[in-house]
């Protein structure tokens, strides 16, 4: 079975061989969700059907191609490629800058107040208490290098650490549990860990020194 003829068709794009193959992977995603977590199927379809050829791109939109089309656009297009710049060229910057912001304030925290609590968690748990001052590297030197966006992605890996450490010494009996207001009870954590997941991963966007 081939995608344009059976997926394509139905949205009356027989000739976009892409839109198809995307059409498909989300529904492969559906039948994935359905056999795992909801238990409604055991079979996923998706699976034996064939993949479109998919064509390279054969032009890439340079800066200078931009402007020119910028430039003869309506008001209207061009507030359109501002928001299509923005959020395309600047994700990982924003995500970044929003992480280091908000860990910001836990790195002041440390420096003003000290360790000892985490010490004596350390502790309760048989763990050396120098362990301690690894925050400092999660919530200080990690901040630091994702806020300038020098070696993001490192810094960005040691704030994920730290959080993972956080969770399991601090958080696990909430694991499973949910706030009065309906929401997990690890939500704070749970954003702080996959953001620096996700900042790790997409790198630290387009003003950074890593990107000089």
């Amino acid at each position: 079975m081939r995608r344009g003829r059976n997926v394509e068709n139905v949205g009356g794009a027989a000739a976009r061989p892409v839109a198809g193959n995307k059409e498909v992977r989300c529904l492969s995603r559906v039948f994935r969700l359905a056999k795992t977590l909801w238990g409604y199927t055991e079979y996923n379809p998706c699976l034996q059907v064939e993949h479109n050829v998919e064509t390279p791109r054969g032009v890439y939109v340079t800066d200078e191609m931009f402007r020119q089309v910028y430039e003869k656009a309506s008001p209207a297009l061009q507030c359109m490629m501002d928001l299509a710049q923005m959020i395309g060229a600047r994700r990982g910057m924003v995500l970044r800058l929003t992480l280091g912001i908000l860990i910001l304030f836990h790195g002041i925290a440390k420096l003003r107040t000290g360790v000892s609590g985490i010490e004596e968690l350390l502790q309760s748990h048989g763990l050396p208490w120098l362990l301690a001052y690894g925050v400092f590297i999660g919530e200080v030197l990690g901040l630091v290098l994702v806020l300038i966006g020098l070696y993001t992605r490192v810094g960005a890996l040691f704030i994920a650490l730290n959080m993972v450490f956080a969770i399991a010494l601090a958080h696990t009996s909430q694991l499973a549990d949910f706030a009065e207001g309906g929401g997990w009870a690890l939500e704070l954590q749970g954003m702080f860990l996959f953001t620096a997941i996700a900042v790790a991963l997409i790198g630290p966007g387009k003003y950074s020194i890593d990107r000089r």
